[in-house]
């Protein structure tokens, strides 16, 4: 196993992340927008009206719908990492952990800041052969 392996390791690595990336830009744009909406009837507090009201909880259900949406992609692209790197053997430099290279892609490619606090990670533990993208925050962002 050499350079050869872990050359297809990042291609296979780079692809998946750059595929979830372009999957969910439509869902992380649309959440952005309504997140800034609800911010803004946040911001009214005890005054909102009934349509107000509505609206806001409208705009929480979509705001978990789509929180679903992006979560299973992320599911999905998981998986498919899995499949595809299941048989890659690192080389021995590499299994203490993470490799540097995918460290640094990762934290450029899929660290998305979509506001307030909510960013999009991923992981690969060469030693147990497993990719692991998260999701730190949520798309509320309530404080429970």
């Amino acid at each position: 196993m050499g350079d050869k392996a872990v050359e297809e390791a990042k291609k296979t690595i780079k692809s998946e992340v750059k595929s979830f990336n372009k999957k969910t830009k439509k869902t992380v744009d649309e959440a952005k927008k309504l997140r800034k909406e609800k911010g803004n009837l946040d911001k009214k507090g005890a005054k909102l009206s009934a349509d107000d009201k509505k609206k806001k909880f409208d705009v929480v259900k979509s705001l978990k719908d789509l929180e679903k949406r992006y979560l299973k992609e992320m599911i999905t692209t998981n998986a498919r990492l899995q499949r595809s790197l299941k048989n890659f053997e690192p080389p021995k430099k590499e299994q203490g952990g993470m490799a540097k290279w995918y460290s640094d892609f990762v934290k450029k490619e899929s660290g998305l800041g979509i506001g307030k606090g909510l960013k999009i990670w991923g992981d690969y533990d060469f030693k147990k052969q497993q990719p692991t993208l998260i999701l730190k925050g949520t798309f509320l962002n309530d404080k429970r």
